[in-house]
């Protein structure tokens, strides 16, 4: 009795040790310091917004992640970050980041884009990018023609500048408005240069685009007579939008306006923060200098 025992024994543990084709039973173990590819979620709502000289970013932390790793691209004029070369800016535990005077004439754009890391790892799809525009640049200038404004002598008329019209302004970041115009600026126009001289500094007499201007100047077209308009100005979109809008002639006949024309602003006005003036030159592969849309 006893030998069978062994002997069953024996053929139980044969029968449990497993044979060449059968393979072999590892047990899983659980390592505390690692995460699953699949958790790691792409960081959301990346924001970047040019502020004086400076860049700021801010972010959704990814799902899974220990942090964040910040990369860049510097993009020419173009608004599309899709190719964009990308390098690593820093990496940091917080969803906030401000890039100071990053390199690149004013008016380039600058891509960015935001991973989720965790050790060596970083998030693979879903990574957010944002584009920005450095330095103080206007970004778009539209002009409107304006129907028949109650309170005008002359208006509505297409094609001329006259009482009503308006011309919108944004730019890149909010503006110190105390440095743009004040309420005894003028709107008058130069036939010898073909411009539209917005927040000329003088209230009468023929009008020169070269005089001090505390919006900008509107050239590049043709315009056939000397008038000079009342004009008020109106800030908006936080400090980033500046409205002049056309008010009744002061002096000189009515001017026809036929061209796209394209906006230089004044050196005077500056970035609410910092105190940095606006871009006015192309120089350097810079975007600074506007082309109108619409017209009068």
């Amino acid at each position: 009795m006893v030998m069978l025992g062994l002997s069953v024994v024996c053929a139980m543990a044969a029968r449990l040790t497993p044979t060449a084709t059968e393979g072999s039973f590892t047990a899983e173990t659980a390592n505390a310091g690692e995460v699953s590819l699949a958790a790691l979620g792409a960081p959301a709502d990346l924001t970047a917004a040019s502020v004086g000289l400076d860049v700021t970013l801010g972010w959704a932390a990814g799902a899974g992640g220990a942090g964040s790793r910040v990369e860049a691209a510097v993009n020419g004029t173009s608004d599309d970050c899709t190719g964009a070369a990308f390098t690593v800016l820093a990496d940091t535990a917080a969803t906030t980041l401000t890039e100071t005077t990053p390199s690149g004439a004013p008016g380039t754009r600058r891509c960015y884009r935001v991973r989720t890391t965790y050790g060596s790892w970083t998030s693979v799809q879903g990574n957010p990018v944002a584009v920005v525009r450095l330095g103080v640049v206007a970004v778009s200038v539209a002009t409107a023609n304006a129907a028949h404004t109650a309170g005008c002598s002359s208006s509505g008329q297409a094609g001329v500048l006259d009482c009503g019209d308006r011309v919108a302004i944004t730019f890149n970041q909010p503006m110190a408005a105390a440095t743009g115009p004040s309420g005894s600026h003028t709107v008058c126009t130069d036939p010898s240069a073909g411009a539209i001289v917005l927040g000329a500094s003088a209230s009468s007499g023929s009008c020169s685009a070269t005089e001090e201007a505390s919006v900008g100047v509107l050239a590049g077209g043709t315009i056939d007579t000397d008038a000079r308009h009342a004009a008020t100005f109106a800030w908006s979109n936080g400090g980033r939008t500046l409205t002049v809008t056309v008010g009744d002639r002061l002096e000189g006949a009515a001017a026809a306006d036929g061209a796209t024309r394209t906006f230089t602003a004044a050196t005077g006005l500056q970035s609410a923060t910092g105190g940095h003036g606006v871009c006015t030159t192309d120089a350097d592969g810079g975007d600074c200098l506007i082309e109108a849309t619409g017209g009068f």
